[in-house]
């Protein structure tokens, strides 16, 4: 198996604008890209030694990207995660909605502490799974009354 050239990945995503790339232990690497004065959105990878390599949003809200298999992958998932974020940071909304995306990564940690340190009844996780369909739903309504952004 081959192993991921980073310098490869570094070297493109500092073309791409990266403001700091900081290698860490572990074949972990932390990239950032200043969208803004108030804004940067970062990420780690981590290469492994075969051909897998393991993506995650760091801010301005953690989230699992993804495994990536090549350099390029990984290069152009960031390139159009951070040109999302470049066009995202214009909404009259952006902050809110990063507010709630932070409030529901908390509610995702909160969850799993309650569950795996208490033993909460099935009626109560049958409320939370109610809650969460009816969100669900929300979503997926917004999703079709809303207008799509334009590329640019």
């Amino acid at each position: 198996m081959r192993r991921v050239s980073e310098d490869m990945i570094n070297m493109m995503l500092r073309q791409m604008g990266a403001t700091k790339i900081t290698a860490l232990p572990a074949y972990v690497t932390n990239v950032e890209f200043e969208i803004a004065p108030d804004l940067t959105v970062g990420y780690f990878y981590n290469a492994t030694e075969g051909d897998e390599i393991y993506l995650q949003r760091t801010f301005p809200y953690a989230m699992r990207i993804g495994k990536l298999y090549s350099e390029e992958d990984l290069v152009a998932c960031i390139e159009r995660d951070v040109q999302k974020f470049q066009n995202a940071h214009n909404s009259r909304n952006f902050e809110k909605y990063v507010k709630i995306t932070k409030t529901l990564t908390t509610f995702d940690r909160t969850l799993e502490h309650v569950f795996m340190s208490h033993n909460i009844s099935k009626n109560d996780l049958d409320k939370v799974e109610k809650i969460m369909l009816v969100m669900e739903h929300l979503i997926e309504d917004i999703e079709k009354k809303s207008p799509n952004l334009k590329k640019d």
